[in-house]
C-alpha cells in the first residue's frame, strides 16, 4: 500500500488538475465556449481541482508513512474537501441533466448571450449547498494516535504536530454513513434518470418539429453529459459500497475487502481526473483546443 498508493495518487494528481486546469482554461478564454453545459463542466472542473489539491495529496502522504501525520485539523478539512467536491461533483451532474431535459424543448436555449449570468448563479447556488452539506461531515473525522504517543492523544497539540496516527471517520456515524450515501448517490442518480427520461421522450416526440442539426447537436451534448454521469457512477460505487458494508458490519475484514477498499477509494479519486478525457473523445469543439495545449 505504501508504494502503489502514493504512486497512483500522483499519477492522478498529475493527469487530473492538468486536464482540469486546461478545461477551465478552455472555457475562461474563449468566449464561443461559454454555453451553459460549458460553464457548469468548468464547475465540475473546479469540484475535481479542489479534491485533488486540497485531499489526494494528503492522502498520499498518508498512504507514504502508513499514518497520518498531519493532525486532527487537517484531518477534517481533508474530510471537508471530500465532500464538498462530491457535492460539488453530484449537484451539477443533476443541474445538467436537468439543463439538457430543458434544452430538449427550448430552442436557443445554449445562446451564449444569455446563459453568463445565470449560469454563475446556478454554479453559486450549487456552492453554498455543497459547503454547507460538507461542514456536518468533516466533523465526522477523528485523529486516533498510537499507542507509541499517549501523551498526545486527545491532546491539543494533535491538532498540528507530526506524529503517529490515523485520520478516521467516527464510529457513531453508522446512519451519517447512509445519510451520506442517499444524499451524495442514490437521490442524485434517481433524479438524473428522470430528467434523462423525460428528455429522451421530448427528443423523440420532437423529432419530426425540429431541424435536424439541432437534434443531434443537443444529442452529442446530451452524451456529453450522460457520460459523465456514468464515470461518476462507476468511479463512486465500490467506494460507497465499501463504507456501506463496514459501517454496518456486513463483513469480517479481510484481504478480499481491504483490496475492495483500495480500488474504491482509487476510482473515487480517479473520477477527478477521467472527464476532461472523456470531453477529449467525445467533443471535437474541446478536442481542438486540448490539441492546441499539446
Amino acid at each position: 500500500d505504501n508504494v502503489i498508493m502514493p504512486l497512483t495518487f500522483t499519477f492522478i494528481i498529475l493527469v487530473g488538475v492538468l486536464g482540469n486546469g486546461i478545461l477551465v482554461t478552455i472555457v475562461a478564454v474563449n468566449k464561443n465556449m461559454r454555453s451553459t453545459p460549458n460553464i457548469l463542466l468548468v464547475s465540475l472542473a473546479i469540484g475535481d481541482l479542489l479534491l485533488l489539491i486540497f485531499s489526494v495529496p494528503f492522502q498520499s502522504v498518508r498512504y507514504a508513512y502508513m499514518s497520518w501525520p498531519f493532525g486532527l485539523l487537517v484531518c477534517k478539512f481533508s474530510e471537508f474537501s471530500v465532500t464538498l467536491s462530491l457535492g460539488v461533483t453530484v449537484f451539477t451532474l443533476t443541474v445538467l441533466s436537468w439543463e439538457r431535459s430543458v434544452a430538449a424543448v427550448a430552442v436557443g436555449r445554449d445562446g451564449v448571450a444569455v446563459v453568463g449570468v445565470v449560469a454563475v448563479l446556478r454554479i453559486t447556488y450549487l456552492s453554498i449547498i455543497s459547503f454547507f452539506a460538507s461542514i456536518n461531515f468533516s466533523f465526522q473525522g477523528k485523529t486516533i494516535c498510537s499507542i507509541t504517543n499517549p501523551k498526545y492523544f486527545n491532546s491539543i497539540l494533535s491538532w498540528f504536530i507530526w506524529h503517529h496516527c490515523y485520520c478516521l471517520r467516527n464510529d457513531d456515524v453508522t446512519y451519517d454513513t447512509l445519510t451520506h450515501f442517499l444524499i451524495f448517490f442514490i437521490f442524485p442518480i434517481i433524479v438524473i434518470s428522470i430528467f434523462y427520461g423525460r428528455m429522451a421522450a421530448i427528443l423523440i416526440q420532437s423529432s419530426k418539429n425540429i431541424p435536424g442539426d439541432q437534434i443531434e447537436a443537443r444529442k452529442k451534448v446530451a452524451k456529453i453529459v450522460l457520460s459523465c454521469i456514468v464515470i461518476f457512477s462507476l468511479c463512486w460505487l465500490p467506494h460507497h459500497i465499501y463504507q456501506i458494508a463496514y459501517s454496518f458490519s456486513l463483513f469480517e475484514y479481510n484481504r478480499f475487502w481491504h483490496w475492495f477498499k483500495i480500488v474504491g477509494i482509487c476510482t473515487s479519486y480517479m473520477n477527478s481526473c477521467v472527464n476532461p478525457i472523456a470531453l477529449y473523445f467525445l467533443s471535437k469543439q474541446f478536442r481542438r483546443y486540448y490539441d492546441q495545449y499539446f
